[in-house]
């Protein structure tokens, strides 16, 4: 029993600190990440490459296999599943789906390859006439300090056209790959960037001859994406992914974290390799760069593809409202769509504003999920800055109605723009009849001139009449202590005396100015005074000359609103 005690209880520290060494080991092994993109470092282009295209098949007729865009962002959609068998089929499903702004692309140029042992290799490529400066930008890193003289050689050589005929037919007798130099307008999109992006796209299906009559045609036109892909088709995404920096081992690799009590940190890895060989493989997770990758995203199904000229590009058969794709307020950090877009199912690789290429599948899809019609039955367009609730502005307006802050700006618009901004009025001195006395009141060397804000319609002069008598009533017996005692108040302190009275010294305020009120004609509106303070009075000319121009010149000649409710 002893012995048997003793054998039980007595065991090699080395054999204990190994099978802890095995135990660590096991629990970093769950992680997710795979060996097959190493090395994790970050992209050498800022634009997806497309390192190979879809088999060439002479039966089908010339296309084009590619095309890019720039991701503007996501949004929700509603549609009834087609999927006969399954428990969802014809029912409701919410998805998530990428907008990419696609504007037309502009072909400007043909390259031709020939086969060799080592791979393609290019013959010769033949450009456009006429190039625009958003591309020819992508051949400088310093447009504004270079000379700008790119493609002049090539255009002085290849000036007879006898020349790129030449150069084409070269293409058509040894080449066997075809592919369309193309470019993006990226002064169409919301991006500050004003280098465009410059691409090849494989020309495929029919002849060589018909290709390079096909991609010549098209040299210096727009390429729509509609003409490049179509509804329910599957795509594939190429793009850089969103770069993350320098992180750990765990956020990078996915490796689980040690135990709480664990010596020097819990989100590293317990054990790099063995004692042999006397270094750590190529296979153990480490910190480093995490993100700005450039990676494939296949099988992308195509939901709609929208046109830039259509005011309802987000509408569908059971939401009639004519929208737009752009949410309220925008797509967040990106802007407006306001060019043709894709939208695509699911997330694609790359942040906001980043150039995207979409490419054609390498694989035929037969599965029912790649050949299903697709229908939407509504599109999200509310705001993705928050929780919006509105899908347009409309609808917002008529949920809240009328709001305060929509009626103090279209009555100040009325007031200011109506009388004082529009020299189409030409208001003259001579037009402001029954002015307001107690709006000419003497202070501090300042005198008041009343001016018109639009109160409410009258049906005639003397209705008009009758509203001002009334209201010139009330403002003589309520108006006339309290500005009084104000006035005294005001005085005392400046060492101003004041008068006892509200009278206006007579020979200071030239004769057209004591009326009472404004009304110029019968279709005008019946207006409540709002005074305009003068630090010195004017003469006539200047007056009538002020009152003509805009509220942006009231402001050149040092006048300031002084609105009184």
């Amino acid at each position: 029993m002893a012995a048997a005690g003793v054998t039980e209880n007595t065991k090699p520290r080395g054999t204990l600190k190994r099978e802890k060494l095995e135990v660590e080991d096991d629990e970093t092994d769950d992680e997710t990440g795979s060996l097959a993109y190493l090395p994790r470092k970050r992209a050498a282009r800022h634009r997806g490459k497309v390192k190979s295209f879809p088999k060439d098949d002479p039966k089908k007729p010339v296309h084009l296999t590619a095309t890019m865009g720039y991701k503007a962002g996501m949004t929700t959609i509603v549609r009834d599943l087609e999927r006969p068998g399954a428990k969802m089929h014809r029912k409701e499903i919410v998805e998530a789906v990428t907008i990419v702004e696609t504007p037309p692309m502009i072909a400007v140029g043909i390259v031709g390859y020939i086969e060799t042992p080592r791979g393609l290799r290019s013959l010769t490529t033949v450009w456009a006439d006429h190039l625009s400066d958003e591309v020819k930008r992508r051949f400088y890193k310093n447009w504004y300090k270079s000379k700008k003289k790119a493609f002049t050689r090539y255009a002085k050589t290849h000036a007879d056209a006898a020349t790129t005929t030449r150069e084409l037919e070269r293409i058509k007798n040894y080449c066997t790959v075809v592919r369309l130099l193309a470019h993006t307008q990226i002064r169409k999109t919301p991006l500050k960037q004003k280098k465009a992006h410059l691409m090849e796209i494989q020309v495929n299906g029919g002849s060589i001859a018909d290709k390079v009559e096909f991609a010549h045609g098209l040299f210096e036109k727009p390429i729509d994406v509609d003409s490049v892909f179509e509804k329910d088709e599957v795509v594939d995404v190429i793009a850089v992914t969103k770069g993350h920096g320098f992180s750990g081992v765990t956020s990078r690799w996915g490796t689980k974290k040690l135990p709480r009590k664990t010596h020097k940190g819990l989100r590293k890895v317990a054990c790099i390799g063995a004692w042999h060989p006397s270094h750590v493989q190529w296979t153990v997770a480490r910190a480093g760069q995490d993100g700005y990758h450039h990676r494939t995203s296949a099988n992308h199904k195509i939901y709609r593809i929208g046109k830039a000229d259509d005011e309802g590009n987000a509408s569908t058969e059971f939401d009639v409202s004519k929208k737009r794709i752009t949410p309220m307020g925008g797509f967040v950090r990106y802007g407006e769509v306001k060019n043709d877009y894709v939208m695509l199912k699911g997330s694609i690789p790359g942040v906001r504003k980043r150039v995207v290429t979409l490419r054609k599948t390498l694989w035929p899809q037969v599965s029912r999920k790649a050949t299903e019609k697709v229908d939407l039955k509504w599109i999200d367009t509310s705001s993705k800055f928050g929780h919006g609730a509105y899908q347009t502005p409309a609808e917002k307006r008529a949920f809240l109605g009328t709001l305060k802050k929509d009626l103090a700006s279209s009555s100040a618009g009325r007031a200011l723009s109506s009388r004082l901004s529009l020299p189409s009025l030409s208001l003259r001195l001579d037009r402001l009849n029954r002015l307001d006395r107690l709006a000419l009141q003497h202070q501090y060397q300042q005198y008041q001139l009343c001016q018109l804000r639009q109160l409410h319609k009258m049906s005639s002069d003397s209705a008009y009449a009758a509203f001002l008598d009334k209201a010139n009533q009330g403002l003589d017996s309520t108006a006339a202590t309290a500005t009084d005692k104000a006035d005294k108040k005001d005085d005392q302190d400046s060492g101003f005396i004041a008068s006892k009275t509200l009278d206006v010294d007579e020979q200071r305020v030239p004769p057209s100015l004591r009326v009472d009120a404004f009304y110029s004609s019968e279709t005008d509106e019946p207006f409540e005074p709002v005074v305009l303070a003068l630090d010195h009075l004017p003469s006539k000319g200047i007056l009538s000359l002020s009152l003509s121009l805009s509220l942006s010149l009231l402001y050149f000649y040092d006048f300031y609103l002084a609105i009184e409710c």
